[in-house]
């Protein structure tokens, strides 16, 4: 099965740590992204696309560190 790539402008549909692949100009990294849409790059522009490496809850999301969890 192919994996799932994602295009600046769509919604991010999960927090997590992603792999980008820009058209040439760099090399391939990995970025965190909790939400929102994917971004352009600077350089390439819609150039780029992002794939999922793994998931991540955003530690407000855990309840180990929720605001008001007793210390």
């Amino acid at each position: 099965m192919a994996e799932k790539t994602y295009r600046p402008g769509q919604d991010v549909p999960n927090p997590g740590i992603y792999q980008v692949t820009h058209s040439g100009h760099r090399d391939g990294h990995e970025v965190l992204i909790v939400d929102g849409r994917f971004p352009r790059c600077r350089i390439c522009g819609d150039g780029v696309t992002f794939a999922l490496v793994r998931l991540a809850t955003p530690i407000d999301g855990d309840s180990d560190f929720r605001t008001g969890h007793p210390m």
